[in-house]
């Protein structure tokens, strides 16, 4: 049977990495009497953690392994805890144009091609997430973000902030903005 598990630490709940495979089923017996003690006993076992690591078997929540990685966890009651959601936006690569605002307390990948997802929290951007409609645009080797309408409190919030789009400038590099590779 193949499981998923989240390794976190032990102390202080912090995530630490995750890893997805084959492990051996549980007896007979632990199946039937179904004690969630028990059974948290064997996905201990079979996720063969690490000294000071927790492994919790989260096969049954369904996310693809990485999505852990925003989640602390309740040691005590072996609860994952999501935190506060993460602000996202979508990226047309040839346009710089943004196409979409999410939010989401796990990592958001992008699907379509063509368009690159942006973590935006943390960023000057985020207290405007929802709000934003633009495009980035390419200037003196750094991207600038250009509002599609005039909202005087983003502008000046970019200014004041200096337009830090240092989190975001990796993702998506100028040369990949104006189509080279």
């Amino acid at each position: 049977m193949v499981r998923h598990f989240a390794f976190f630490r032990q102390l202080t709940g912090e995530y630490i990495r995750e890893w997805a495979g084959p492990v051996p089923a549980p007896s007979a017996w632990v199946t039937r009497l179904g004690w969630p003690w028990l059974l948290n006993r064997w996905a201990t076992l079979v996720s063969q953690p690490q000294r000071g690591e927790i492994g919790l078997d989260v096969t049954h929540i369904g996310w693809p392994v990485g999505d852990f990685c925003y989640c602390t966890c309740d040691v005590v009651d072996r609860r994952l805890d999501c935190g506060p959601p993460r602000h996202y936006i979508e990226v047309h690569l040839t346009t710089g144009e943004i196409v979409a605002n999410q939010e989401s307390h796990r990592p958001i990948r992008s699907a379509v091609p063509g368009q690159r997802v942006l973590d935006i929290t943390g960023t000057a951007l985020e207290p405007y997430h929802g709000q934003l409609f633009g495009r980035f645009v390419p200037f003196e080797g750094r991207l600038i973000f250009e509002p599609a309408r005039h909202v005087p409190r983003l502008r000046k919030a970019l200014a004041a902030a200096a337009a830090d789009l240092a989190p975001v400038r990796p993702s998506v590099p100028v040369s990949v903005l104006r189509g080279q590779s």
